[in-house]
């Protein structure tokens, strides 16, 4: 898939590379959302550490890395999400383990779509704040955010119809207020998604 190892995804956390590499690899992780889970990890193991900018990493600590990639898929959002929501990781932590049982989900604004909603932080008040799922083919219609809009791809995939990207899990999306798109979820495992929105609306 590309030729950055996990050594190089340490340096990288760690400040450990040259601009050139540096360059390199972030070119690899725009490329590849499976990078980016990794790296996230990383930077989670760096951090649970406590020692950001002096820790070199044994080769043990490395598999335990790998491993724990493979025990939960979700781990590496923890903590994109404890700060999209503005609650703490350990909250975070309980939201993503909570997806892997039958939830909260009612019913969306189209078929094959739908919503859990949450309470967020502070931050999060007058917002709508939740999960969202969509089956594979399912279309999210065109809808306007009066606010704005934050997301972060949890699973899955969808083609932004609008701008004809395709946003995968890892990534990290925000929406301008003003904005208005409309998507449709790609083949595969369900998506799903966290989502912090202000002022949406959809498109009459």
């Amino acid at each position: 898939m590309n030729d950055v190892t996990v050594d190089r995804l340490w340096d990288y956390a760690l400040g450990a590379l040259e601009e050139s590499e540096r360059t390199a690899v972030e070119s690899a992780l725009s490329a590849h959302p499976a990078l980016r889970a990794e790296l996230a990890a990383v930077i989670a193991m760096v951090e649970s550490l406590g020692a950001e900018d002096t820790v070199t990493p044994s080769p043990s600590v490395k598999d335990q890395l790998l491993a724990s990639l493979d025990r939960d898929p979700l781990a590496p959002f923890r903590r994109r999400l404890a700060e999209m929501l503005d609650v703490t990781r350990e909250r975070a932590a309980e939201l993503l383990a909570a997806l892997a049982g039958p939830g909260e989900w009612g019913p969306g604004p189209a078929e094959g779509i739908q919503f859990w909603h949450l309470t967020g932080g502070p931050r999060t008040v007058g917002a709508d704040v939740g999960f969202v799922k969509l089956q594979p083919g399912a279309h999210f219609p065109v809808h306007h955010h009066d606010g704005g809009e934050l997301t972060l791809i949890l699973q899955g995939s969808y083609l932004d119809l609008t701008s004809g990207e395709i946003a995968r899990a890892g990534d990290f999306l925000e929406m301008a207020p003003g904005t208005s798109h409309h998507y449709v979820a790609q083949p595969g495992p369900p998506c799903i998604l966290a989502a912090v929105v202000r002022g949406f609306r959809i498109a009459e």
